[in-house]
Formats: C-alpha cells, sequence, structure tokens
C-alpha cells in the first residue's frame, strides 16, 4: 500500500526551556470594530480516488507481548493521511516498469505461478518480490510516499488496536493467509481494516 499524505508526531518531546522574556502589555480590544467570531475548523479533504482517509488520533504503537522491537507498546499521535485502499497490482507497477522510472519486480514468478509478474491474467493481483527502495520509486512515480511504521500499524489495527485488522481472531477465511499463493486484489472485503 502507499498513501498520499501525513506525518508522524512524537506524543512526548523534550524541548529546552524558552528563556523568560519581559511581560508585554496585551492590546485592549478596539471597540469600533466587531468581535471576530471563531470559524469551524476546516472539514477533511476527502480522499483521492483509490484511497482511504485515515483520520487523526492516538493509538497505541507495538505490543508488550510482541518481538523484542515491537516492544513496548506505547500511545502515537497521527495526522490525518491517505492510504491505498488496494495493493499495487501487477499492472500498475507494470506501468511504471513501462515508463523507465522502475526496476522489474526481482523474480517473475510467485510461490505457485512461474510467470506471475508479466502475465496478464495476474494484471489485478498485488505485486511481489520488490524491495523497499523499488516501492519508494513505484510511490514516488505515482505521486506519493511509502506509508510510516506508524501509519501502516494505524492503518490496519484502527484506533480499536486490533491485533487483526478485523479484530482479535484469527479468521483465515478473511485473508489470503491460508492460500498457497496470492489472490486477486479486493478478494477479502470482509477483511478490509
Amino acid at each position: 500500500p502507499t498513501e498520499s499524505t501525513g506525518d508522524q508526531l512524537p506524543v512526548e518531546e523534550d524541548t529546552p526551556e524558552p528563556e523568560a522574556e519581559e511581560p508585554t502589555a496585551t492590546p485592549e480590544p478596539d471597540p469600533t470594530e466587531p468581535p471576530v467570531e471563531p470559524t469551524e475548523p476546516p472539514a477533511q479533504l476527502p480522499a483521492e480516488a483509490g484511497t482511504t482517509l485515515i483520520p487523526a488520533g492516538f493509538f497505541l504503537m507495538g505490543s508488550n507481548s510482541g518481538q523484542a522491537n515491537e516492544q513496548p507498546e506505547h500511545p502515537v499521535l497521527l495526522n490525518s493521511y491517505s492510504i491505498d485502499t488496494f495493493e499495487v497490482t501487477n499492472a500498475q507497477y507494470r506501468a511504471c516498469v513501462d515508463d523507465g522510472s522502475c526496476t522489474p519486480a526481482n523474480t517473475p514468478g510467485s510461490f505457485t505461478r512461474p510467470s506471475y509478474r508479466d502475465d496478464p491474467a495476474f494484471d489485478n493481483y498485488p505485486v511481489v518480490s520488490v524491495s523497499w527502495d523499488q516501492a519508494d520509486v513505484y510511490c514516488r512515480w505515482a505521486g506519493k510516499r511509502l506509508p510510516t511504521e506508524a501509519e501502516w500499524e494505524y492503518a490496519a489495527a484502527g484506533p480499536d488496536n486490533f491485533t487483526w485488522p478485523w479484530g482479535n481472531s484469527f479468521n483465515p477465511a478473511l485473508s489470503a493467509a491460508s492460500s498457497a499463493d496470492t489472490q486477486e486484489v479486493g478478494s477479502f472485503p470482509g477483511g478490509a481494516s
């Protein structure tokens, strides 16, 4: 998945204390001018076509019971951002290769399909065997960027901090995890986060 906007904000930040300044007088309001009425904050822009808008918010990143590099669970605040709703397909990635901006996926096959990468029958299947650098080049070519680790985790787990995109119990029918190979993009709508 790729996405178009957003920034990770730290929850805590050590900042030096500002130097004390001399107090200044607060100007009195001009009674001849009408008071300024507060305005509502601007509405969030809708997500681009093919993306899902993830609203700003806190979530618990990591896991207290996971791998060492996932610990400890800690709160993170993210601004709103958009992320692609579906995986990048073979056809989408091939368009970048055909343009000369991307290099081909590292292997032509998938787990069980020797000609997966270049066979039009698999155009709407997720691209596989690309490195982080190749994915980064593709995202920039598409006018987007890779999500940060926090953005990816929040989009998948949501504000409820689910273990799986659909909840805390694994259900093989909601993902390709029980399949021998990749499945067409959009094949598991019940497993979407």
